[in-house]
């Protein structure tokens, strides 16, 4: 899912390792590279979005009364029950409500909640909801206390978590301190949980967003930082279209994308990413729900290699959105497809041939470790080099161009589709490791292809080689 830069590279084939630092070595002293890998107020929202969360109307009492003081569950419920009133003011465009219960003595914490109000509603989201997520020892009656806060989020039309599933949709965690000023329970300290998502920050909670919205995408950046989204919108949206066309033929359609522009900071801060050294953007997936699209801009060189390295990440979100790719951290088998087709879907209809990883493929093919067959094994963090990396991606790229090339681009993305998304997943069926309904490369190349997986893969490595030259 990562995009990085340019490499001359070779993928570790089943015969081992060995071959790969070998190859490495000959694509260095052979090989100069070049390229990438594939992976202001705010503006009016998009009148054409819809909120498919249908909250209450915000009451007209913003903050719950209860007994003074209180007893650590009366404290809970309480600051539970105005929360809940403020997520339905943030989804109901209601400034005012989402900011009552926020100490208005306190210019920083109204300007957190502020920022928290204004980043989501830029990023058109969808749902929010809170949820009580623990507190530390609160006294046996209390007219103050801390407790820590589940902030749910989502910025699709499905996000209701499943059946059965608690707490499944994206969320992050804030510790909130509540005192009693006579007449109701305020927020007079925030800011992230003592025991925080994996994901946080996330842009919208960390930094003041601003925002430009294209028909398809919202770009977004800091507010005041050298990147501009205006300046870049244009191009994002044709990104977003392009990928519509793959969203269809997945059936997985997108309700909008979003693309964060980060500078160096941003760029190790915001999700703390855990990727590879030399990636210059990335698609995250939260919770099988959203895909969150973060691209390093000082690594961008032109607006064509932004253009590219955002169609690959897109590439990402509609082939791999949806679907439960959590064991990939552990081993990820289908690597060579899923860069494979990021990469066919970023230079489309240009074939592999002429892309920037051409060059590095070929010492690869060319080599006396030239490769025995497509499903190259993953690539490893910690050993390989980005010009190996290169090199992997564009032979994932010839790939994937072969079997839409021989076949047909309806076949081969219909293979991809039964492998690795399968049958629609059904909230009510328990499918932990998300395999349900997908099937092997076998019996997805005979029901697509019409014949076995092993001839679709002689005939592309012979097809590869011929292409090479």
């Amino acid at each position: 899912m990562d995009s990085q830069p340019t490499a001359d590279v070779s993928p570790r084939s089943p015969t081992g390792r060995r071959r790969l630092v070998t190859v490495a070595a000959t694509i260095a002293t052979g090989l100069a590279l070049t390229g990438l890998i594939v992976g202001a107020a705010v503006s009016q929202l998009n009148p054409d979005a819809t909120v498919t969360a249908t909250p209450a109307p915000p009451p007209q009492q913003p903050a719950t009364e209860t007994a003074n003081p209180a007893t650590p569950g009366e404290l809970t419920s309480s600051a539970e029950s105005v929360a809940q009133q403020q997520a339905a003011a943030l989804l109901n465009g209601d400034e005012q409500g989402w900011m009552a219960p926020v100490d208005p003595k306190q210019p920083q914490l109204q300007a957190y909640y502020r920022r928290l109000y204004t980043n989501l509603r830029g990023l058109q989201v969808t749902y929010v909801n809170y949820r009580y997520a623990g507190s530390a020892d609160l006294p046996a009656r209390a007219t103050s206390g801390t407790i820590n806060l589940y902030l749910g989020f989502c910025f699709t039309d499905s996000c209701e978590p499943p059946r059965g599933a608690v707490l499944n949709y994206p969320k992050i965690t804030q510790s909130v301190t509540w005192a009693w000023n006579g007449k109701h329970w305020i927020i007079t300290k925030a800011g992230p949980g003592s025991q925080r998502e994996q994901i946080q920050p996330t842009p919208w909670e960390d930094t003041d967003l601003v925002f430009a919205q294209g028909r398809r995408i919202t770009v977004a950046a800091a507010r005041g930082g050298k990147y501009q989204p205006g300046k870049l919108v244009t191009a994002a949206d044709r990104a977003a279209r392009h990928a519509d066309t793959y969203a269809a033929a997945m059936r997985n359609p997108q309700r909008h994308y979003r693309v964060y522009l980060a500078d160096e900071r941003q760029w190790k801060r915001w999700f703390r990413p855990s990727i590879r050294s030399g990636v210059i953007g990335y698609a995250l997936p939260l919770q099988d729900i959203d895909t969150e699209v973060v691209l390093r801009m000082a690594s961008l060189g032109s607006p064509a290699k932004f253009s590219e390295v955002l169609r690959h990440e897109l590439g990402h979100v509609v082939t791999l959105s949806g679907t439960d790719r959590r064991s990939d951290y552990l081993y990820d088998g289908d690597m060579w497809l899923t860069e494979g087709i990021a990469e066919y879907i970023a230079h489309a209809p240009k074939p592999a041939a002429t892309s920037d990883r051409r060059a590095s493929t070929a010492v690869v093919v060319r080599s006396r470790f030239r490769p025995r067959t497509m499903v190259f094994e993953p690539l490893d963090d910690k050993i390989e080099s980005g010009r190996v990396t290169d090199a992997y991606y564009g032979l994932g790229h010839f790939a994937v161009d072969c079997m839409a090339t021989v076949y047909g681009e309806a076949k081969m993305l219909e293979f991809f589709r039964l492998h690795i998304r399968g049958a629609p997943r059904d909230p009510g069926v328990f499918d932990p490791l998300g395999t349900r309904g997908k099937l092997d490369y076998d019996q997805a190349s005979r029901r697509t292809f019409g014949t076995g997986f092993r001839t679709v893969d002689k005939t592309c490595v012979t097809w590869i080689r011929r292409q090479i030259g």
